[in-house]
């Protein structure tokens, strides 16, 4: 499996690599390559969409394109991220030989004290995830729009209260998380498409995601509140299912050990009692600012005519908010 974004040309001596990580020049094109390839088409593609993917594809290939300076910085911070989550997803198998007589130590020789080990593989978890966010706001401020496809779960939606991960976590009042963000990010897809739609109405709804600068819904009341009510309402749902899916086993709770947390940095889950908590503050943070958003409609009902043949107050459903079908989301 060949990676898009490297060439074993320019990695006879790690050339590549060492701009972006300190690895020594005999790491191995050939050994890493496989893992480059499983982090691009797992996180990377599916951020880029098709259409740019292969027009930055095109670009990387084609040594004799002109300069595009906007290119250019897009590739190398996505190289970046790919080279340190590749290394973070692969660090433990990286770290021995699979030979015929089971595995060994590369070369015979002595590996770094398990403690080093860990907070090496701590320090490329975290840096992988900042890294792949300084590419994606590199690529929101680009105004490159064909990368968002025709993806109705793309993270970069026009269409969309939330046009950045800070929008949504300035939101919630939280530290922003990448990772968190991406395993979110269907979740307020679908919210926007079906619990807002519930409250206000589909036609206001859909004036209300465009997002305008003008007119009735450039309002700045409504926006924060409409904003509050599905960031909440998604927050509310995930608490469960963030640390519990369905597998083949059935009700499986996730393992933040087989997810990457090593050594002394395991984080540990709420117990039943706080996650209850949370999830009534959250469910009722949100009921709060939808009722605020539809008293506030209704008040203004000569502006917003359509709130009045909206008769329901309760979500239609509970969803599951996970990308549970995608591996780039099992972070």
């Amino acid at each position: 499996m060949t990676p898009t974004f490297f060439k074993s040309t320019l990695n006879i001596n790690s050339e590549e690599f060492r701009s972006f990580l300190p690895v020594n020049v005999n790491f191995d094109y050939v050994t890493i390559a496989p893992a480059l390839y499983d982090a691009e088409r797992k996180y990377i593609r599916d951020i880029v969409g098709e259409t740019l993917w292969q027009q930055l594809a095109d670009y990387y290939s084609d040594a004799s394109h002109e300069v595009n300076a906007t290119y250019d910085g897009l590739i190398q911070l996505m190289q970046s991220a790919t080279l340190r989550i590749a290394y973070f997803e692969s660090f433990d198998l990286l770290a021995v030989n699979l030979t015929d007589s089971g595995v060994q130590n590369p070369n015979g020789e002595a590996t770094a004290y398990r403690y080093q080990a860990d907070a090496a593989k701590d320090t490329l978890g975290r840096q992988a995830f900042e890294h792949l966010q300084y590419f994606y706001d590199a690529l929101v401020a680009s105004e490159l729009r064909s990368w968002s496809d025709n993806d109705p779960n793309h993270p970069h939606k026009l269409n969309s209260l939330f046009r950045t991960p800070q929008e949504f976590f300035a939101t919630t009042e939280q530290l922003p998380d990448f990772r968190l963000f991406l395993k979110l990010r269907q979740a307020v897809t679908l919210a926007e498409k079906t619990d807002l739609p519930y409250r206000i109405g589909k036609t206001l709804a859909d004036e209300l995601l465009s997002r305008p600068s003008e007119g009735r819904m450039a309002n700045p009341v409504i926006l924060p509140l409409a904003q509050r009510f599905v960031a909440f309402k998604v927050l509310a749902d995930s608490i469960m299912h963030l640390q519990a899916y369905v597998s083949d086993s059935g009700a499986t709770v996730r393992s933040l050990k087989a997810e990457g947390s090593t050594g002394g940095t395991a984080q540990q889950t709420a117990d039943g009692r706080t996650r209850h908590a949370l999830r009534t503050h959250y469910a009722e943070t949100a009921e709060s600012a939808a009722t605020q958003l539809v008293v506030y409609l209704k008040a203004h009902a000569d502006l917003y005519p359509e709130i009045e043949a909206v008769v329901s107050s309760s979500s239609p459903h509970t969803h599951l908010p996970l990308n549970t079908t995608k591996h780039s989301f099992r972070v």
